[in-house]
């Protein structure tokens, strides 16, 4: 029963391609699928004759692959960038946790030379509060690097070469 329900719509199947092969000279089976761009080339003038507008067509195809192409690098890239830039804020975060400790024990033994000497203590105090502002500085950045990962990979190069013509005063 069901090889005589396939074998009646292959039957069908048939008789449409036959019917469109005979209604469309001019157009190859195989190009039927691309008869709204043909017909849209010779209306707008683009094409004078088949050959032409057959041509524009495959340019136009080689131009969606090469498009689809460029989708997918740059979407590889995104996620490139993504895992790398998440791998980077993890290191950092370690690295910010191993010295807001070795800093807390600095501060510990600080605080107990602080008896011993004013002026020493506070020359630490001083180091400590430079070092505390480049880890916030670090962590700023951090934030604002990983704040960026869901921009376009065009968009970060774009940005990182105003920004290096910047730093580099190149205008």
């Amino acid at each position: 029963m069901c090889s005589a329900a396939i074998q009646e719509a292959a039957l069908r199947s048939q008789a449409i391609v036959e019917n469109a092969a005979q209604a469309y000279p001019l157009i190859d089976i195989r190009d039927l699928e691309n008869v709204d761009l043909l017909i849209y080339y010779f209306e707008t003038g683009r094409a004078d004759d088949m050959k032409e507008a057959l041509q524009l067509v495959d340019r136009q195809r080689q131009t969606d692959q090469i498009t689809k192409a460029l989708q997918a690098a740059s979407e590889s890239i995104r996620k490139t960038i993504h895992q790398s830039m998440a791998q980077l804020g993890t290191a950092l975060a370690k690295s910010f946790s191993v010295l807001s400790t070795q800093l807390a024990m600095q501060h510990g033994e600080m605080m107990q030379g602080i008896e011993a000497g004013r002026s020493a203590a506070e020359a630490q105090t001083r180091a400590v509060q430079e070092q505390t502002t480049a880890l916030v500085s670090a962590q700023s950045m951090n934030e604002a690097l990983l704040k960026k990962i869901d921009t376009s990979s065009s968009q970060l190069a774009a940005q990182m070469d105003r920004q290096m013509k910047e730093v580099h005063h190149l205008y």
